[in-house]
């Protein structure tokens, strides 16, 4: 009995460690779905792998490449927010639709990330690294193997994952938000406000329906 509660114990130590020299833990199998069919149009595929590919964008494409797999009506050029009022040209994959995405191009102008920002699109990572638009902050924790860290609120970056910890979900940009009607009249713990880290699992969290707002998919060599 005691061996069996002993070995239960250090399962749970395991399973709950945070280091980075960890493997991370299963992927539920609810959470994610499977990889898109082989005989899926590649127009009409929505998954992405990061550091691989967005859909069938693949770094080391040109822009007239791309053109010719969607269509030219499919991909415009624009100029598009970064942030803090500052805006950069681009190109925009099925432009006013709900899987629209932003296409950044490197400085060899071949593409070098995606961002999607539509609460609806379709976008996803099939499993075990599964995520998408508006995902919870337990399925996204639970299909990263492990807790991770993200920006406090309260400012312009608010929300946005720092560090994955090692786990499965390197190479994705993520922006979280929260339900601005599960905060209390006196408004978010101080420990969440600002430019600060805010570990995944931190217990001021648990009501606040965080969920996942923007992605960023990296087709290069990886990312946080």
């Amino acid at each position: 009995m005691f061996v069996r509660l002993s070995t239960a114990l250090a399962l749970t130590f395991l399973t709950s460690c945070m280091g980075s020299g960890t493997e991370p833990t299963p992927t539920p199998a609810y959470l994610a779905p499977a990889a898109p069919p082989p005989d899926l149009p590649v127009q009409a595929d929505r998954s992405f792998v990061p550091g691989e590919r967005f859909g069938a964008i693949e770094a080391g494409m040109t822009v007239v490449e791309i053109e010719g797999i969607y269509g030219a009506e499919n991909l415009v050029s624009e100029e598009v927010d970064v942030g803090e009022g500052m805006t950069e040209p681009a190109y925009v994959l099925f432009p006013g639709t709900r899987d629209e995405a932003i296409v950044r191009l490197g400085q060899d102008k071949q593409p070098g990330s995606v961002t999607v920002r539509n609460e609806n699109a379709r976008w996803f990572a099939p499993k075990p690294a599964f995520v998408m638009m508006k995902a919870s902050l337990r399925e996204l924790q639970e299909s990263n193997g492990r807790p991770f860290v993200f920006r406090g609120f309260g400012w312009d970056r608010g929300g946005t994952v720092t560090d994955w910890r090692g786990g499965r979900l390197k190479g994705v940009g993520a922006r979280l938000t929260y339900a601005t009607e599960r905060v209390d009249t006196g408004g978010l713990p101080e420990e969440l406000l600002g430019d600060v880290p805010v570990r995944s699992d931190a217990e001021a969290l648990e009501n606040l329906d965080l969920r996942v707002s923007e992605l960023e998919i990296d087709l290069g060599t990886g990312g946080n």
